[in-house]
């Protein structure tokens, strides 16, 4: 489940998930993001998401699809 609203001043803007530490992860004003899901990944859902300014979101996006690219998920 999401947050309702930030747990502090200094705690993102819109909360969305529970990390599985247990801590709020959300998104802060200005920023762009890209949500990857992997399903099934030794019986498990892997999201990775990126995140960076709109300015920087074409390179970072490129850069970090190389890395993704690199990672053998499960049995493929």
């Amino acid at each position: 489940k999401a947050p309702k609203e930030p747990a502090c001043s200094e705690c993102p803007d819109l909360g969305l998930v529970y990390e599985s530490a247990g801590a709020t992860w959300g998104v802060n004003k200005g920023e762009k993001l890209r949500f990857i899901v992997v399903e099934d990944v030794g019986g498990q859902t892997v999201t990775v998401i990126e995140e960076t300014t709109p300015a920087g979101f074409k390179e970072f996006t490129a850069r970090a699809q190389r890395v993704l690219d690199s990672v053998k998920w499960g049995s493929s």
